[in-house]
């Protein structure tokens, strides 16, 4: 008897120890969302690296940044620039010469949104604590999230929190296919009364490019 009490004592401890990291993961999350949601504004580059070792991609990384006001967002990246003012997404293809014009509902940007960044992880995961580590003198506490669909492409995703100023520092996408994608974040700057006009789309200055617009 006193050895099936130890072994059911033992399971309780673990799953209750499980559940503790687990509601300790969404809880560090949920604080890197509510402070970054508070600024005004945010402004953000990163480096954007993707590997594929069943596709014999060792390593490839793009230079990009983004500036995100309440729901509006500009980003640069892969020689692309994406506006959304609110309502339109505005996707500025340089190397072509065009515009392709989208509702907001359309969207299926690669990976995230920079509004997505700081909220996606709010449905559709299971939370796990991972390791905390010292990156270059910054302590970095890692959440790994886990779809809960099965039927995702995505195997997980570590998320790195600067554990001082409750930053997002690196998202980190593992496919099942092998593919690993992540955004690691150079440089966050905030709160610095940015013009609603960085998010307006002129027509007028394409067309005087002769972009070709699309609809």
């Amino acid at each position: 008897m006193k050895n099936i009490v130890s072994v059911i004592f033992a399971i309780f401890t673990l799953v209750t120890a499980f559940s503790q990291k687990s509601d300790e993961a969404k809880r560090i999350l949920d604080e890197v969302s509510e402070k970054m949601n508070a600024y005004e504004d945010i402004y953000i580059s990163f480096d954007y690296i993707f590997e594929n070792i069943d596709g014999g991609v060792s390593e490839e990384i793009s230079e990009g940044d983004a500036i995100l006001k309440g729901d509006k967002y500009v980003v640069n990246i892969f020689g692309i620039t994406r506006i959304f003012d609110g309502s339109k997404i505005y996707t500025i293809v340089h190397e072509n010469e065009e515009v392709n014009i989208s509702d907001s509902e359309d969207d299926n940007l690669v990976l995230l949104t920079p509004s997505e960044l700081i909220n996606f992880h709010k449905s559709g995961y299971t939370y796990n604590l991972g390791t905390l580590e010292n990156v270059n003198g910054k302590q970095i506490q890692y959440v790994i999230l886990v779809p809960i669909d099965t039927e995702s492409e995505i195997a997980s995703v570590k998320i790195g929190v600067d554990t001082k100023f409750k930053h997002i520092v690196s998202v980190r996408h593992i496919g099942k296919n092998d593919s690993e994608t992540t955004i690691s974040i150079k440089n966050i700057e905030f709160n610095q009364s940015l013009n609603d006009t960085l998010f307006f789309f002129d027509e007028n200055e394409y067309l005087n490019k002769r972009y070709t617009i699309n609809r």
